[in-house]
């Protein structure tokens, strides 16, 4: 093609075919690396399933009627707080049926307090917490090339997706895995992350299966749950390596106060939870703006590697909704922004 950019589609088109129908197997396997590596838009889906939210908020509301029968008094009616409702919206339906028989585990509101804080690498975010031997960081650096797949911009540094601090010993694996409040909120994500723990033990989220390299104005956003990382897909190449995509998502910014008690019915709550984050001019003008629903993809040595990258992105993507629904991010200091 020529360096002409004033054309028709059609003419790209025409010049696109020809180069399809002429090129080598090497040219074209180049173009499409070039193009499956280039960011792109992918629909977003809502950050709760809007198909199965009508018959969680009305499970949610029946728990509520359950346990108000055993726990309120005339004095204090019992009620879910905030960070409870955002917990329970998560949950699987299954769970929440479950729940019916025994919901102990989501009685205390400093229980989703605690939890939470096991999952993220805020409260308050460092920007990382990074310290890997030099094989595994030589691995990064050819995967990533130290350029962060959200900006293009090469002031890169390596960031965790799951926090590492959850294989820094066996107390920490003990406190994951033996949380029944984390398994009813992540489901098959917690039965994923804890079969990894229990086969590769101590320093398991130390690996470069675990790791991204992100802008440090990103990867403070990414600590402070600003916004989140949501697995969509992952692709086999023919040479073993597996190509996994991710897609940026900005979480809210609501209003919402975690422990405040909430009444039902619980959909204005959901609402205030979901409110659309706004963009600020200093992001625009300093090139980090990104639109919810971009994608990119991050390429692993193999399809082993890239299902560990999944289970750390879907316990990622719970952490950062609930926090972010929540109202707990409001304390993480927006003002950097």
């Amino acid at each position: 093609m020529d360096n002409n950019f004033a054309i028709s589609d059609q003419q790209v088109l025409t010049e696109v075919t020809a180069f399809l129908t002429q090129g080598t197997t090497n040219q074209k396997k180049q173009l499409y690396k070039f193009l499956r590596d280039q960011p792109r838009y992918v629909p977003l889906d809502s950050l709760l399933s809007e198909k199965e939210l009508p018959l969680k908020l009305k499970l949610i509301e029946e728990l509520h009627g359950r346990l108000g029968e055993d726990f309120s008094t005339s004095e204090e009616p019992f009620h879910f707080s905030n960070i409870q409702i955002a917990a329970l919206s998560l949950m699987s339906i299954e769970t929440l049926q479950d729940l019916r028989q025994d919901a102990t585990s989501i009685m205390s509101v400093s229980v989703p307090h605690y939890q939470l804080s096991l999952l993220v690498n805020g409260n308050p975010p460092p920007c990382k917490d990074i310290f890997v031997s030099r094989a595994v960081n030589e691995t990064w650096l050819l995967r990533d090339d130290i350029v962060c797949p959200l900006t293009g911009l090469v002031e890169a540094e390596p960031y965790y997706i799951a926090p590492s601090h959850l294989t820094k010993g066996q107390m920490n694996i003990a406190a994951f895995t033996d949380s029944t409040f984390l398994s009813q909120l992540m489901g098959d994500v917690w039965v994923q992350i804890s079969r990894i723990m229990a086969i590769d033990s101590i320093g398991a989220f130390e690996k470069s299966w675990n790791i991204l390299y992100l802008h440090p104005i990103r990867g403070l956003y990414w600590s402070q749950c600003l916004f989140g990382l949501k697995y969509l897909e992952m692709v086999t190449n023919s040479d073993g390596s597996t190509v996994v995509q991710i897609q940026f998502h900005r979480m809210p910014k609501n209003k919402v106060m975690s422990r405040q008690r909430v009444k039902p019915p619980y959909d204005s709550a959901i609402d205030a939870m979901l409110q659309i984050a706004v963009v600020t001019d200093e992001e625009s003008h300093f090139g980090h703006y990104l639109k919810s629903g971009t994608s990119f993809g991050v390429t692993l040595n193999s399809k082993e590697e890239a299902l560990k990258m999944k289970a750390a992105l879907e316990l990622q993507w719970l952490a950062v909704r609930l926090a972010a629904m929540s109202g707990i991010t409001k304390g993480w200091g927006w003002e950097r922004e």
